[in-house]
């Protein structure tokens, strides 16, 4: 299963078809928040859905000698629970989750509860919103 993701991830990255919407700017981080509402995947059933996001950033980011200026990020929503898991995500050398791939991983986190006033709370706003699942 892990090894599926991580194709799956590595797969979809480089797709280009996707319709990203700016969700929030911070002129403080210097840094915009994408994700592509249009391609939401909801399970009504159990009110969990799966979205693609990108953070972006103006400054170069380094962690653990990776240096990068964005990330994209196959998220999971728990709608009804306010929670949230990051099933795989990429760091990219280029803006817009272009360019090289710097690092992936493609095994997902576990379930964590969403924080307030944060961004992955302003992601499950819209994402649930949007779905019809909120």
């Amino acid at each position: 299963m892990k090894y599926y993701f991580l194709l799956l991830f590595i797969f979809f990255s480089n797709l280009t078809f996707a319709e990203w919407t700016l969700i929030y700017e911070s002129s403080d981080s210097k840094s915009k928040y994408y994700a592509n509402i249009s391609e939401i995947n909801a399970n009504k059933k159990i009110s969990k859905l799966r979205l693609w996001t990108i953070e972006d950033f103006d400054l170069l980011q380094e962690v653990a000698n990776y240096k990068y200026l964005s990330v994209k990020s196959f998220t999971e929503f728990d709608c009804k629970n306010s929670k949230i898991r990051i099933m795989g995500y990429s760091l990219y050398q280029d803006n817009m989750a272009q360019g090289e791939i710097i690092f992936s991983k493609g095994t997902p986190f576990e379930w964590q509860k969403i924080n307030k006033n944060t961004m992955n709370e302003k992601y499950l706003d819209i994402a649930c919103r949007e779905s019809g699942l909120s």
